[in-house]
């Protein structure tokens, strides 16, 4: 009995707190007594279920990160839920940019394309005149979404390495002026600007898009939200009126771990000699622009990417004298991120999301930023944790204690082994080389690439949080980690208990 007595008043609340189970449903029915202790029947019966909520839980709570110039660091962060029901978090990556500048921002006024450009033109005689300023610098951005990008000409930056796709790639159907081809498949899910994308179409006049299936040939700046012949979720490596008819193939590739999209040696239309470009798309969103030959010197396209409506864009070159052979551009997102950004967790569950702290676009300095991280669960907010980050970026071999670099390549066995969920993965690298790193199950189907990138020669180190590319948690059982370093390949079994 709850209540026992008179009661004044048509509506009263009270509340059962004394010798309950979490867990537990409870039931309730309201009879009365008259004063010579007639009873009346029951009400109508409630019930309910006292639960205990979800909490949160971050290990650690700050991180203060060292890495060399192209190097790439990648540390957990564990959340725990000792709650009673299931835990929703997400995160949250903010980066404020450089405390410590090697060089003051310079801004160069872009000039805008004329506004009078007529929709049908003798393209050969009536193009504009370019303007072409040199491009002073190898590096650029964040724009607002956070891409930022470096060149090949920059330390730290990407290295030249033209793939040759001809032999395994298909080729694409492109023989007319101003011809769009479409959709390809990508081979994965590509994010770019908060979506994501399987397929592209891809220009003749040298870009490719995730939406647009237009032929516009007048490249502009970038980013562009206003013209109606601006090509929107935009991938521009050199674009320009080129002419098909004249000569040039355009090929892609995807194997699962990258998309490769070549143009080679496509003319534009005023003549002069053939240029070879392409595009690489990884999975993590990284894009990187090759450039085997650059012959013309009369360079008038613009270079950069936008997203879906133009409102953010960033860009690289725009009607300057900037690319030239064996070039390398590298298009990335801020040098914080995690993986997964969201996830739930079961009470009396962890769980360790990869933080990953990415130079291969800083120069030296200091960097700041903050992860937010979100928790909740069915019925409230649990809780919102902002853990501070400090990223000090050293150019390569300064401020370095000397080490002894590996012989040989080699791959070690995980630790711990077995493991529940969190496993480090060693390796070595006797030289700089291409590396990636993937997990497979028994069925050799792929669960979860962890490096795929270039990287420096040293010992490294790599953990794996036992959740898949989607930030699921992989079932118990047998998994292999195949590392693939320059020509090498090796291959080690490691187990997962639950």
């Amino acid at each position: 009995h709850l209540v026992a007595g008179h009661i004044d008043g048509l509506l009263t609340a009270y509340t059962d707190s004394l010798g309950l189970t979490n867990g537990t449903t409870y039931y309730y029915k309201l009879t009365a007594f008259w004063q010579d202790s007639v009873e009346s029947g029951p009400s109508n019966e409630a019930f309910a279920t006292p639960v205990l909520g979800a909490r949160m839980i971050l290990n650690p709570l700050s991180y203060n990160v060292t890495a060399q110039v192209g190097g790439l660091v990648t540390l957990p962060l564990n959340i725990s839920n000792p709650g009673g029901i299931n835990l929703d978090y997400t995160i949250v990556c903010n980066t404020e940019g450089r405390l410590l500048k090697v060089s003051p921002n310079v801004e160069i006024p872009i000039k805008h394309g004329p506004d009078d450009i007529p929709v049908i033109m003798d393209k050969q005689n009536d193009l504009p005149e370019p303007h072409n300023p040199p491009n002073l610098f190898s590096r650029g951005g964040p724009d607002e979404f956070g891409y930022q990008w470096i060149d090949s000409d920059e330390p730290g930056g990407p290295t030249y390495e033209w793939i040759d796709i001809t032999s395994n790639g298909q080729q694409i159907p492109i023989t007319g002026d101003d011809e769009t081809q479409g959709s390809f498949d990508i081979g994965f899910n590509f994010p770019f600007y908060g979506e994501l994308f399987t397929s592209f179409n891809v220009c003749s006049n040298g870009w490719l898009s995730f939406t647009d299936v237009n032929h516009f040939y007048y490249n502009y700046p970038l980013p562009d939200p206003n013209s109606s012949e601006c090509p929107m979720n935009l991938v521009a490596p050199f674009w320009d009126d080129f002419y098909p008819p004249d000569g040039g193939e355009y090929w892609y590739y995807s194997d699962g771990n990258e998309c490769v999209i070549s143009f080679i040696n496509v003319m534009h239309i005023t003549g002069g000699s053939p240029h070879s470009f392409q595009v690489v798309l990884k999975p993590n969103g990284m894009i990187t622009f090759n450039y085997m030959e650059v012959m013309d010197p009369d360079q008038e396209c613009t270079v950069g990417i936008q997203n879906s409506d133009g409102s953010i864009g960033l860009p690289i070159a725009y009607n300057q004298m900037y690319l030239h052979n064996e070039m390398a551009v590298n298009i990335n997102t801020s040098w914080l991120s995690a993986q997964p950004t969201e996830g739930t967790i079961a009470p009396g569950g962890n769980f360790n999301a990869s933080i990953i702290f990415d130079a291969s676009a800083l120069a030296v300095g200091v960097y700041t930023g903050t992860l937010t991280v979100t928790g909740n669960d069915a019925y409230h907010q649990v809780g919102q944790v902002s853990i501070p980050v400090t990223f000090h970026v050293n150019a390569v071999g300064i401020d370095e204690p000397a080490v002894d670099l590996p012989k040989e390549f080699g791959l070690a066995q995980n630790y711990p082994n077995p493991f529940n969920p969190t496993t480090e993965i060693e390796f070595a690298l006797p030289t700089r080389a291409h590396v990636s790193l993937d997990i497979y199950n028994v069925m050799g189907q792929r669960v979860r690439a962890l490096v795929n990138s270039n990287m420096d020669a040293g010992y490294k180190s790599i953990l794996w949080n036992g959740a898949d590319d989607g930030g699921n948690s992989v079932a118990s059982g047998t998994y292999f980690y195949v590392l693939k370093a320059g020509d090498k390949v090796f291959t080690k079994k490691m187990t997962m208990l639950k």
